[in-house]
């Protein structure tokens, strides 16, 4: 098999983690993936400081990891451009990352348009290959979003002119919990927030700074993670990107200058899509579009469904329900094989 951009792109339960940070001119970088509407590498230097949340009922988050050439900003970063962050109180807001395919997804892109036998639904859910040299492999699973250059759907959202990775289910608190026993010993970036340990939260925190240890509630691990900022997501991001471990978080996908409000540059997301190392970033409102609604296969024509799922009616939930579930709890996935 030929190699693909690796543009994974996961969903975390994140509060405050907008799909990508900043305000920009391309709809690729807007806030949060709206629901339809019809319209380097150094070892980082730890301070001390605490932080805040990723999606489920209250907020969502999703990763998007991109094969590196470029940067943009919302899970398409816009171009290069240093952003000053403001440490602002967590919000629910879903948190999408998305890895770019290397160039074997790009070519099993092409294949399956000249009539490919379509891929198995295994090799759609493929996970995400860190590098070798990562001490751990349980990064987010990631699918396959394939169909690059598809037209925007009425709302102007939703296009996406390469192809890319999205996580198949939201970031869940045992897979945080790994990046903070890996990066969090001082904690001084606030990766780390107290609510965690509360009823919505599910990460409990052991020992004092310099040696704090992390693991998942009673049966919580299976559940998205709550209470991170952006800063937390872009810092995530980095790690997945560099490996996982004791590596660097101020330096990867994203370049952040500073602790508690750094001043970031953003990586362009179509560049990275060209290149063939492995990225993750928090995925742009049209990449989280995409993976939700569109359907190459739709009858009548390729075009959006009106809910994140095959078919025209609303899919089973656990909205207004005051529940945070285990992810892939509703069996019910969109076209491109997300689920939540």
């Amino acid at each position: 098999m030929k190699k693909i951009l690796h543009v994974l792109l996961f969903t975390i339960f994140f509060y405050g983690c907008d799909s990508e940070r900043g305000n920009g001119s391309n709809g690729d970088h807007a806030g949060v993936p709206l629901k339809k509407t019809g319209s380097t590498n150094s070892n980082s230097t730890e301070p001390n400081l605490e932080p805040t949340s990723f999606r489920d009922i209250q907020g969502e988050t999703s990763l998007v990891t991109k094969d590196a050439n470029v940067s943009s900003l919302g899970v398409s970063s816009k171009v290069v451009s240093p952003v000053t962050s403001k440490p602002e109180e967590p919000v629910d807001v879903p948190l999408d990352l998305s890895v770019k395919p290397n160039s074997e997804d790009r070519d099993e892109s092409k294949e399956k348009r000249v009539a490919k036998p379509e891929a198995t639904a295994s090799e759609k859910t493929e996970s995400a290959k860190p590098a070798p040299s990562s001490p751990r492999l349980n990064f987010p699973q990631t699918v396959l979003v394939g169909n690059p250059g598809n037209a925007p759907d009425s709302s102007g959202y939703g296009g996406v002119p390469y192809v890319f990775r999205i996580g198949k289910f939201e970031v869940t608190n045992a897979e945080y919990s790994e990046f903070l026993n890996s990066a969090a010993k001082r904690d001084p970036y606030r990766l780390y927030d107290r609510r965690m340990s509360g009823g919505y939260g599910g990460i409990i925190r052991f020992g004092r700074s310099g040696e704090y240890s992390y693991e998942t509630k009673d049966d919580d691990g299976g559940k998205p993670v709550s209470y991170v900022t952006w800063e937390s997501c872009a810092r995530y991001a980095n790690w997945l990107s560099n490996g996982g471990g004791n590596v660097d978080l101020q330096n990867g996908s994203y370049q952040l200058k500073g602790v508690i409000q750094p001043k970031v540059t953003l990586p362009d997301h179509s560049a990275l899509a060209l290149g063939e190392v492995t990225q993750w970033v928090i995925a742009s409102e049209n990449e989280w579009y995409k993976a939700a609604y569109y359907d190459n296969s739709k009858p009548g024509g390729a075009g959006y469904w009106p809910f994140a799922v095959s078919g025209g009616s609303a899919p089973p939930s656990n909205l207004n329900s005051n529940l945070i579930t285990n992810v892939g709890s509703f069996k019910a996935a969109s076209p491109y094989g997300t689920y939540d």
